[in-house]
């Protein structure tokens, strides 16, 4: 397999592909898959180029045939061979190219079991004559597509590892040094998730302004490469430590509803709190009581930050001076909902809360109703 990308911007043209070939674990040797032509015509300079992926034989076989047929200068910008309209296009290329690999392909199936797949895809790039730079990608079907104002690339081979960081940084506008980058990151991460993908890379660049092809080859221990690979690699982490939590779990400040209880009433809390969490309220109480300063510290954050206490007041709760002290801060910052078990009347609250409109415990509504009276909401 290999790994290719061809990038069309406003600029010019920047291509790469790497070149391994893997023939099994211990066949794994480097071949170029790149092949690039140019030359003048009448109408202005003809450059083209192609990558492949796939069978290596079928490609070979496939340029070849294109090679002697459609892209000797004598042929380019008049007539192919066998062909009754001339290669005034791009697009025109892509057509015999087609053709040939169609050709291929029938040859192919001929000399091999007919149900073996003819795998084998093509990327060119370039222009004919005076037309802007183009790049298509011509699959084993001989069909094609041409890269687009929204979709300024294309690729061929292992494409899933280093699509995303083509996708986040390219667009037509990006200068051709920023395409070079794009490609050598995009191949990085190809090579660090496929074994079938490994440097050299061939690089090929056509800077609309200057019609010749600019090709450099990128060896695995390029100083430039390993560097801008691994200052990537820096930089995306320490971004990525920077950026804010989308969903602060953790974090005191989503607390919806702080639960305030006696401990010898844990099950009537655990009900209350699954009731309310079902409803989509963020709930806090805390289901392993420990003692010890440090515990407490954490209880008056968690309090301070939630956007409503609710207290249960039960015949435990009103001997409580850590309930009753946990109900005075609530009240204090008039977040404070008070619930009554079933079996408490209203004359028994501690004293400071009986004036205080007292929930039953059971009356879910009601509740509700209060918290978005604070403005808190359910989800």
């Amino acid at each position: 397999m290999t790994y290719a990308i061809a990038l069309c911007l406003e600029t010019g043209v920047v291509l790469m592909s790497d070149s391994r070939m893997n023939a099994g674990l211990d066949a794994v040797s480097s071949f170029s898959k790149m092949r690039t032509w140019a030359h003048q015509t009448s109408t202005g300079s003809t450059l083209v180029a192609l990558m492949h992926a796939g069978n290596l034989a079928a490609a070979q076989r496939v340029l070849d045939i294109f090679g002697q047929r459609f892209m000797a200068a004598a042929k380019l910008g008049t007539k192919a061979i066998e062909s009754d309209s001339p290669a005034a296009s791009l697009s025109d290329v892509a057509t015999e190219l087609g053709g040939v690999i169609r050709e291929v392909a029938a040859e192919y199936r001929a000399m091999v079991d007919p149900e073996i797949a003819f795998n084998v895809s093509f990327l060119l790039a370039g222009k004919i004559g005076g037309e802007r730079h183009r790049v298509f990608l011509v699959y084993s079907q001989g069909n094609f597509i041409e890269a687009t104002e929204e979709t300024p690339y294309l690729q061929v081979g292992e494409t899933k590892y280093g699509k995303s960081i083509v996708d986040q940084v390219v667009t037509r506008a990006s200068s051709l040094s920023d395409g070079v980058q794009a490609c050598l990151l995009s191949a990085a991460t190809a090579v660090r998730y496929n074994l079938a993908v490994a440097p050299p890379f061939d690089l090929a660049i056509l800077n609309a302004k200057r019609p010749i092809w600019i090709k450099r080859t990128i060896k695995e221990d390029d100083q430039r490469y390993l560097e801008l690979v691994r200052d990537w690699n820096e930089g995306s982490r320490m971004l990525f430590a920077k950026l804010p939590p989308a969903v602060n779990i953790e974090s005191p400040d989503v607390i919806d509803v702080f639960l305030s209880y006696s401990s010898k009433d844990r099950a009537l809390a655990k009900a209350l709190a699954e009731r309310l969490t079902t409803l989509g309220f963020v709930v806090w109480w805390d289901t392993e009581l420990l003692a010890g300063e440090t515990f407490r510290s954490e209880i008056l954050a968690r309090l301070e930050a939630a956007k409503s206490v609710v207290v249960i007041w039960s015949h435990h709760s009103i001997g409580s001076a850590f309930v009753v002290d946990e109900a005075e801060r609530a009240r204090r910052q008039d977040k404070l909902i008070p619930l009554r078990a079933s079996d408490l009347s209203s004359d028994d609250l501690p004293l400071g809360f009986g004036q205080l409109q007292t929930i039953p415990i059971t009356d879910e509504d009601t509740l509700v109703r209060s918290l978005a009276a604070l403005g808190i909401s359910s989800g």
